[in-house]
């Protein structure tokens, strides 16, 4: 065993250790929510990219879980389905905006308050 340690390292030692989200103080700014899509919300059989999530909320849809299984970086032409488990990055606004368009569906005072909030001045 003693001759293992030696000469055969272990592949996790030379791996940088990742730095959690809430560690990063530079982005303390940005919230991570999770919605779960219900039968009966609006963004059921429609996809990130049909909704206009990040143009009319300013949130991004980094993950979401479907079955038990997380994908990352997920096809923003992929319609959401019951159960699914939407995770949402963003300012505490851009959540809340993207939270309520996948509930309940587009409304005016979303798009234009996101949209102000996201106009760089």
């Amino acid at each position: 065993e003693e001759a293992r340690e030696n000469t055969q390292r272990s592949a996790r030692a030379s791996l940088i250790p990742r730095t959690l989200f809430s560690e990063m103080r530079e982005l303390d700014e940005l919230e991570i929510e999770k919605v779960i899509l219900l039968g009966s919300h609006f963004a059921i059989g429609r996809s990130p990219a049909a909704l206009e999530v990040r143009q009319k909320t300013g949130a991004l849809v980094v993950a979401i879980r479907r079955n038990g299984s997380l994908t990352d970086s997920p096809d923003p032409h992929e319609p959401f389905f019951a159960n699914d488990v939407v995770y949402l990055v963003g300012s505490p606004q851009a959540v809340t905006f993207a939270s309520e368009l996948l509930r309940k569906g587009p409304s005016p005072q979303v798009s234009s308050q996101s949209l102000e909030a996201a106009t760089p001045e």
